[in-house]
């Protein structure tokens, strides 16, 4: 059982390889699935007219000669769209099927005429020039009504077998049926990619605006006051120890500007690039206490203390750049919402299948409606314990470079309690 499965999925394979001749990654959907299904439709008939060849050889010997040459000439479109010379394959694939039947059915009459219905079928479904349209159902009605209207005795043609027309007949319309449906098929499928690309559109469109209005606040509003700060320093409008607490200020816009700079910039680089994740074997350890030395003015000035227990050989396969932005965003996070003189605590747990990091404080929380909403970006971003105000995307990158990662994100949260933040990783193999 296990050897007829084997070969009939290395069968599937080898079709669906055929049924890709030409396809290209530049190629637009819609192209591709055109190509696809002149494809299928030419391997089809490859096949029907073999069979109908070896069938034919004893009884209608010359019309199965004519159905092992249109073989020939069939496959003859897979070379075309090999070349990417797409139009031709169609074209070139209509001209034999028409010469073909139409002489078949003026030898043999009436024997095809379901499938020069198919030929007319195929014809409107992949043309859409309307003199290309109308010149093939000319041809198909003339080869169908010339036999009917003008008959003809060819003594060197047997008569065909009543069986054998409604053989003909039953699966003309087989084909045909299934003609339709998989160009139906093929309709809904795109319909479906074309509502997938207008709901990214929509997201698209909706992100553009959250970063115009976080541009045109929370940038330009630090730049406004840190221009103004500056202005009274270069103008000696301030003593000494206004000055020096106007540096304070200064330093503490431009550190804040630096962080949504940041946020905005891996923001936007995503959503316009995508995301591409090269992923390697790194230590957390290392990356955390990088993310926590980075802030470790941040956390002086609100009386912080961060303490982190990770192993020194605990890592996981990811991107080492992405997992450094997961960090920092979530030790942002953390100082943000961080009461002064709370403390940050960063672990890591390996468990049986995946590795767990946990980032928890004791700040402000959060309730029920607010963790449901947090990696929606439809949310106004809160100020933080001090009136800290950031754009809003940190935990939203968070959640785009988890999953990136083959990661999943958890929040804990309550209300004056703190918040709890657990990042799962799939283990290692070798760990």
């Amino acid at each position: 059982m296990k050897t007829l499965q084997h070969y009939f999925m290395r069968f599937s394979l080898f079709l669906n390889r055929i049924a890709l001749t030409g396809v290209t990654e530049e190629a637009s959907y819609l192209l591709r699935k055109e190509i696809k299904m002149v494809n299928v439709i030419a391997l089809s008939s490859a096949s029907v007219s073999f069979i109908y060849g070896a069938v034919n050889i004893m009884r209608l010997p010359i019309i199965s000669v004519i159905n092992f040459v249109c073989v020939a000439l069939i496959l003859y479109a897979f070379k075309l769209n090999k070349q990417q010379r797409y139009q031709a394959a169609k074209s070139w694939m209509l001209v034999v099927f028409m010469c073909f039947l139409v002489l078949v059915n003026l030898l043999a009459p009436n024997i095809a005429e379901y499938y020069l219905i198919i030929v007319l079928t195929i014809g409107q479904l992949i043309f859409k020039n309307k003199t290309t349209k109308i010149s093939i159902l000319i041809l198909v009605a003339l080869a169908v009504l010339i036999p009917k209207f003008f008959p003809y005795d060819l003594s060197f043609i047997p008569e065909v077998a009543k069986e054998r027309l409604l053989i003909n007949s039953a699966l003309g319309l087989l084909f045909l049926s299934a003609l339709v449906i998989y160009h139906q098929t093929i309709q809904d499928k795109y319909q479906e990619y074309i509502n997938e690309q207008s709901l990214k559109i929509v997201e698209l469109n909706n992100d553009l605006k959250h970063l115009l209005a976080v541009i045109a606040h929370d940038i330009h509003s630090p730049l406004q006051t840190t221009s103004t700060m500056v202005q009274l320093i270069t103008e000696e409008k301030l003593d000494a120890q206004s000055k020096e607490e106007t540096l304070r200020l200064i330093n503490k816009q431009l550190k804040t500007l630096r962080s949504n700079l940041d946020n905005l910039l891996d923001w936007s680089r995503i959503n316009v690039g995508g995301i591409e994740t090269q992923k390697a074997h790194i230590l957390l350890r290392e990356i955390m206490n990088d993310a926590i030395e980075s802030f470790a003015a941040r956390t002086s000035e609100k009386n912080i203390s961060m303490t982190s227990q990770i192993d020194s050989t605990t890592g996981i396969d990811a991107d080492p750049v992405q997992i450094s932005v997961i960090f920092r965003n979530l030790l942002d996070n953390a100082i943000k919402f961080s009461n002064p003189g709370s403390s940050i605590d960063v672990s890591a747990k390996t468990e049986r299948d995946h590795i767990e990091i946990r980032v928890s404080d004791q700040g402000k929380g959060m309730n029920d409606e607010q963790i449901n909403h947090l990696f929606e970006g439809t949310r106004e971003p809160a100020y933080g314990t001090l009136g800290e105000k950031g754009t809003g995307l940190g935990l939203l990158l968070v959640q785009k470079l988890v999953t990136a990662n083959s990661g999943q994100i958890k929040v804990e949260s309550k209300e004056e309690q703190g918040t709890l933040f657990r990042i799962q990783f799939p283990k290692p193999q070798f760990v």
